[in-house]
């Protein structure tokens, strides 16, 4: 089944074919008046590790094992990650540099409505060994499937103090991005970095109306209907709308009126619905 979809604005009407994107998968941050804020102080909040890198960023507070390395305390409070790079002994069960490189990958954030994204991060950069450390930030669109060229690059010599740093992620307006941040060690024990207190703010874009900023958000996938469903997201601000199915002819084959759809998702099933061409409106 391919459909097509028809959407009705103040008696106007456009035909256009959805394609599937991307589900950006786990927590999904959206709201933006306020800001997105995280600073570790209970948790590692929505932030994972990645799977397949070689350290782990740690979450930690009063000072890091070694000596001479790493902060005393957080940036925002006393937690922040960090980055082990002693040689495997004790607790320490992997060897943490030479060059051994951690991943950590925030939530989705969906900028749909939304420009001029600014990403802010403190940085704590101490240590004999750190000079050849690099900590880097990149930006997926896809679900974290491919990363874009590092939108920040760190090197180069110690300084025992917390920094902030704005990254601007004007480039993504509109879209659901992840952010990956690596840490790769020194030469040696003396390279534990650290990162805390991120924030992440973005303005209303008032370039786009109302209406246009509402259906936006419209999306009909898959297309073409795979495993027998239709799957209709709609703007979080509709809760009850009708959905109906018609062939190229005008012959309904499906109609449903769905109230207090607050999930935003509407699934129909089209398994007994003829392979063809179709108009969802």
């Amino acid at each position: 089944v391919t459909c097509n979809a028809i959407i009705s604005a103040y008696s106007t009407s456009e035909l256009f074919t959805t394609t599937a994107t991307p589900t950006c998968t786990g927590t999904v941050f959206s709201d933006f008046t306020t800001g997105y804020t995280e600073s570790f102080e209970s948790g590692s909040g929505d932030w994972t590790n990645a799977i397949d890198d070689q350290i782990e960023w740690t979450r930690d507070s009063s000072g890091t094992p070694s000596g001479s390395t790493g902060p005393t305390s957080g940036s925002d409070g006393a937690w922040y990650l960090y980055t082990e790079a002693s040689l495997a002994q004790g607790s320490f069960l992997v060897d943490g540099s030479p060059a051994k490189t951690a991943e950590i990958i925030s939530p989705c954030f969906d900028l749909t409505g939304y420009k001029d994204a600014q990403f802010t991060f403190y940085y704590h950069w101490y240590g004999a060994n750190i000079d050849i450390a690099t900590l880097s930030v990149e930006v997926s669109t896809d679900n974290g499937s491919s990363y874009n060229t590092p939108e920040y690059t760190k090197t180069g010599a110690s300084n025992n103090n917390w920094v902030s740093q704005t990254i601007d992620l004007s480039a993504y307006n509109g879209e659901t991005i992840k952010i990956k941040i690596s840490g790769t060690t020194g030469d040696g024990f003396a390279s534990d970095m650290a990162i805390d207190n991120f924030s992440l703010t973005a303005t209303v874009d008032s370039s786009l109306g109302i209406q246009d900023e509402i259906l936006s958000t419209f999306n009909l996938y898959p297309n073409p209907v795979k495993n027998g469903e239709l799957k209709l997201q709609m703007p979080r601000e509709i809760t009850d709308f009708n959905i109906t199915i018609s062939n190229v002819l005008g012959q309904k084959v499906y109609e449903n009126n769905v109230n207090s759809n607050y999930n935003n998702i509407h699934t129909v099933n089209t398994s007994s619905i003829k392979k063809g061409l179709y108009f969802v409106t």
